[in-house]
Protein backbone atom coordinates (compact mmCIF):
# COMPACT_ATOMS: atom_id res chain seq x y z
CA UNK A 1 0.00 0.00 0.00
CA UNK A 2 2.26 2.93 1.35
CA UNK A 3 1.76 6.41 1.23
CA UNK A 4 0.61 9.15 -1.77
CA UNK A 5 1.60 12.45 -1.18
CA UNK A 6 -0.49 15.68 -2.16
CA UNK A 7 0.81 19.10 -1.79
CA UNK A 8 -2.08 21.42 -0.68
CA UNK A 9 -1.74 25.04 -1.09
CA UNK A 10 -2.77 27.57 0.72
CA UNK A 11 -2.58 31.42 1.54
CA UNK A 12 -2.52 32.86 4.26
CA UNK A 13 -3.35 36.99 4.84
CA UNK A 14 -3.07 38.81 8.29
CA UNK A 15 -2.15 41.57 10.05
CA UNK A 16 1.31 41.13 11.31
CA UNK A 17 2.31 44.26 13.69
CA UNK A 18 5.40 45.15 15.02
CA UNK A 19 6.55 47.73 17.94
CA UNK A 20 9.97 49.00 17.28
CA UNK A 21 11.53 50.73 20.32
CA UNK A 22 13.46 53.14 18.19
CA UNK A 23 16.73 55.10 20.24
CA UNK A 24 17.28 58.67 19.88
CA UNK A 25 20.02 60.50 20.93
CA UNK A 26 20.00 64.48 21.61
CA UNK A 27 23.23 66.29 20.50
CA UNK A 28 23.56 69.50 22.66
CA UNK A 29 25.78 71.33 20.12
CA UNK A 30 23.21 70.99 17.53
CA UNK A 31 19.83 70.91 19.87
CA UNK A 32 18.91 68.30 17.61
CA UNK A 33 17.10 64.56 18.43
CA UNK A 34 18.11 62.19 16.06
CA UNK A 35 16.55 58.64 15.43
CA UNK A 36 17.87 55.42 14.39
CA UNK A 37 16.47 54.50 11.18
CA UNK A 38 14.13 51.66 11.17
CA UNK A 39 14.97 48.40 9.48
CA UNK A 40 15.54 47.90 5.79
CA UNK A 41 11.95 47.61 3.79
CA UNK A 42 9.96 49.65 6.59
CA UNK A 43 8.74 52.80 5.47
CA UNK A 44 6.40 55.07 7.66
CA UNK A 45 4.34 53.28 9.84
CA UNK A 46 3.58 50.38 6.43
CA UNK A 47 6.17 47.24 6.35
CA UNK A 48 7.35 46.39 2.72
CA UNK A 49 4.79 43.58 2.42
CA UNK A 50 1.61 45.79 2.82
CA UNK A 51 2.95 48.43 0.51
CA UNK A 52 3.89 45.08 -1.90
CA UNK A 53 0.33 43.87 -1.63
CA UNK A 54 -1.26 47.16 -1.80
CA UNK A 55 0.83 48.03 -5.24
CA UNK A 56 0.66 44.07 -6.78
CA UNK A 57 -3.33 44.59 -6.51
CA UNK A 58 -3.65 48.05 -7.46
CA UNK A 59 -1.30 47.66 -10.37
CA UNK A 60 -1.90 43.96 -11.53
CA UNK A 61 -5.36 43.51 -10.33
CA UNK A 62 -6.61 46.75 -11.11
CA UNK A 63 -8.19 47.20 -7.20
CA UNK A 64 -8.97 50.25 -7.10
CA UNK A 65 -7.55 52.50 -3.92
CA UNK A 66 -11.41 52.69 -2.45
CA UNK A 67 -11.35 48.82 -2.62
CA UNK A 68 -8.04 48.75 -1.26
CA UNK A 69 -9.32 50.88 1.81
CA UNK A 70 -12.11 48.59 2.28
CA UNK A 71 -10.09 45.33 2.62
CA UNK A 72 -7.35 46.90 4.71
CA UNK A 73 -9.85 48.24 6.86
CA UNK A 74 -11.62 44.84 7.36
CA UNK A 75 -8.56 43.55 7.89
CA UNK A 76 -8.17 46.20 10.97
CA UNK A 77 -4.99 47.98 8.97
CA UNK A 78 -5.48 51.46 10.24
CA UNK A 79 -4.72 53.34 6.88
CA UNK A 80 -5.76 55.76 5.09
CA UNK A 81 -7.21 56.82 2.03
CA UNK A 82 -4.34 58.99 1.77
CA UNK A 83 -1.82 56.65 2.61
CA UNK A 84 -2.79 54.40 0.32
CA UNK A 85 -2.34 57.06 -2.41
CA UNK A 86 0.66 57.99 -0.91
CA UNK A 87 2.03 54.40 -1.14
CA UNK A 88 0.49 53.97 -5.09
CA UNK A 89 2.19 56.92 -6.48
CA UNK A 90 5.18 58.14 -4.21
CA UNK A 91 8.82 56.92 -4.39
CA UNK A 92 8.25 54.12 -6.52
CA UNK A 93 11.52 55.27 -8.80
CA UNK A 94 12.72 51.33 -9.07
CA UNK A 95 9.80 50.47 -10.47
CA UNK A 96 9.92 52.74 -13.43
CA UNK A 97 13.48 51.69 -13.61
CA UNK A 98 12.94 48.24 -13.52
CA UNK A 99 10.56 48.54 -16.27
CA UNK A 100 12.81 50.94 -18.25
CA UNK A 101 15.15 47.92 -18.00
CA UNK A 102 12.61 45.57 -19.56
CA UNK A 103 11.55 47.58 -22.51
CA UNK A 104 15.18 48.00 -23.29
CA UNK A 105 15.48 44.30 -23.74
CA UNK A 106 15.63 42.65 -27.28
Amino acid sequence: MGYKNRVVQDLIIKKHNIEYSIPRFYDRHAKETFPIDLPAGVKGHFGGTLRTFALFSHYATRVSEKNLKILFTKMACQISSGQIHKILTEKNHSFHEEKGEILKRP
